[in-house]
């Protein structure tokens, strides 16, 4: 214990990351998708969003795929009498892909009767357009990891190091939709940008998703955490940023709140952000250190990865809750809003008590009830 208090910070700092690294299971996407058309199958409403739910954990920072997931739990509110939530992720879903209404308008059109002579539905087709954006996640995936290897293997050569033996990765194939559900492809489903080189150019990131920056720059020292010293890998070259603020953007000027001393009420948890990103091998592969606390009303996030800071009104927030899919044993939890906004984030114990005590503490303190 004493040789650990001895250590720098930073040093701190990387044994936590390095043993937080949580390897991305295809397995584990598979088996939640498959579970999630099997309640659809059935007709389990309110245990595809419960899916739907574990589904958003494994894709954080990925809104070719976050958008279709609350596009068919919004469908899946709908079937299950509660207007009002499909209208609330019915929002999320267009904010994170403005075209899935479009999409969905088309296929209904198209979209010929099923092997039991009964014509597509909405929920039916939403299914459809989460099927094709998983597989071209999975796809994008696949083409950055082969870049990054002949990147690697080019450089060990470079360096007179032979390259070791590599074996061609078989495609994930994701589940076929059940027979009750159409196998039309959906009209004008999303398409990327051609390669160019050894860049991969990734679709636009839509402003539902202020957390991640295709080129945050150098992560900053701010009050609380010591300046990082590891080397950061560069971010992978993405699609322009949409112009104008960012959803929940803190005012020009805006200080976070000072650390608390003994004896003070407010409390601010030091925590790790996932900044993982489609083509990494492991989630917080890439992170940074984060503030959050709770002001007033507000729940007050400063990251120190070059993120703005975010002040999220109270109402704004439609759950903070510990994981049961990805990271659970690790105490990974989320925070998820109403303008798309998904938060992965850890204590730095990676303990799953703190984790609860910590999204407890958060909940009471903004007046959030289940």
């Amino acid at each position: 214990m004493k040789l650990f208090l001895m250590l720098p910070l930073t040093t701190v700092w990387l044994l936590v990351a390095e043993t937080l690294r949580i390897p991305i299971d295809v397995e584990q996407q598979r088996r939640i998708g498959e579970e999630l058309e099997t309640a659809a199958a059935d007709g389990n409403f309110a245990t595809v969003l419960l899916y739907g739910r574990r589904s958003l954990e494994l894709y954080p920072n990925d809104p070719m795929v976050q958008g279709p997931i609350y596009w068919v739990m919004a469908e899946a509110a709908q079937k299950s009498g509660d207007a009002l939530q499909a209208v609330e992720l019915a929002k999320i879903a267009t904010i994170l892909d403005s075209t899935l209404p479009v999409r969905t308008t088309k296929a209904l059109g198209t979209a010929a009767p099923t092997t039991r002579g009964e014509k597509a539905d909405r929920f039916s087709v939403a299914l459809t357009i989460l099927a094709q954006g998983v597989q071209s996640y999975q796809q994008v995936r696949m083409q950055v990891q082969q870049q990054r290897m002949q990147r690697q293997m080019q450089q060990m050569q470079q360096q007179g190091v032979p390259p070791p033996a590599v074996y061609p990765q078989q495609p994930v194939a994701y589940p076929q939709q059940p027979a009750a559900y159409p196998q039309q492809p959906v009209a004008y489903p999303p398409t990327y940008p051609q390669q160019t080189g050894s860049a991969v150019m990734y679709p636009t990131a839509p402003v539902g998703d202020p957390m991640y920056l295709p080129n945050p720059g150098p992560p900053q020292p701010m009050p609380g955490w010591p300046p990082q010293s590891q080397q950061q890998q560069p971010a992978p070259p993405v699609g322009s940023y949409p112009s104008g603020p960012a959803p929940y953007a803190a005012p020009v000027g805006y200080a976070p709140p000072p650390v608390p001393v003994r004896g003070e009420k407010a409390v601010v948890y030091s925590l790790i952000h996932d900044h993982s990103v489609i083509g990494d091998s492991a989630y917080f592969e890439h992170s940074c250190g984060v503030l959050v606390s709770v002001s007033g009303s507000n729940l007050i996030v400063t990251a120190s990865g070059g993120e703005a800071p975010r002040v999220i009104p109270g109402g704004e927030i439609r759950e903070i809750r510990v994981n049961t899919a990805m990271g659970r044993n690790e105490g990974i939890f989320h925070i998820a809003t109403k303008q798309g906004l998904y938060l992965s984030l850890v204590p730095k114990s990676l303990s799953r008590e703190d984790a609860r005590a910590t999204v407890q503490d958060l909940r009471n303190r903004l007046g959030l009830i289940d």
